[in-house]
């Protein structure tokens, strides 16, 4: 229930602030890798989620994530809310880029709506690096490597491909 309102919260923030903004990206993004660590059961991790950028300048970025990840073997369901900073170098077409940020991670045990068994709340720290692929003026595919660092310590890395609009 928390995770819903930061995410909401998060939206209004970043179509508040659009008004202002040089661009606003919005995307859809999804991927698969890797979770080790201290109390980890390794193994494929995947997720999905929705992203927001409020772009302050050409190269300068704040966005807004919530991932959704399962790891293959855990019967927790995670959702990771985070605050991202973006550095993206300047290009017509190819845009590389890194972000880094922090967040809120929420991870059930058991079934949701039918009595959860628990829940663990922890910070989640946010890195990320890739290239942003602009199809046209208005669409564009960004492939990324995304890391979540979280209590345990515990390290998920996963390759991520998100597409969306800019604005």
């Amino acid at each position: 229930m928390t995770s819903n309102c930061l995410l909401k919260l998060g939206v209004a923030c970043l179509l508040v602030c659009s008004a202002a903004a040089q661009r606003v990206d919005v995307s859809v993004n999804g991927g698969a890798g890797t979770t080790w660590g201290e109390g980890s059961r390794g193994g494929l991790t995947s997720g999905f989620g929705a992203s927001g950028t409020y772009w302050t300048a050409e190269s300068i970025g704040v966005g807004v994530d919530y991932f959704r990840l399962n790891g293959k073997g855990d019967d927790a369901v995670h959702h990771a809310v985070s605050a991202k900073f973006i550095l993206q170098a300047r290009g017509k077409t190819f845009r590389p880029f890194v972000a880094t940020g922090a967040g809120w991670l929420n991870s059930w045990q058991g079934d949701v709506f039918n009595s959860p068994s628990g829940s663990n709340n922890s910070v989640v720290g946010l890195f990320e690096g890739g290239v942003s692929i602009h199809l046209s003026e208005k669409f564009f595919l960004r492939p990324a490597v995304r890391s979540y660092i979280y209590s345990g310590p515990l390290i998920t890395v996963m390759p991520v491909v998100s597409v969306g609009m800019t604005f």
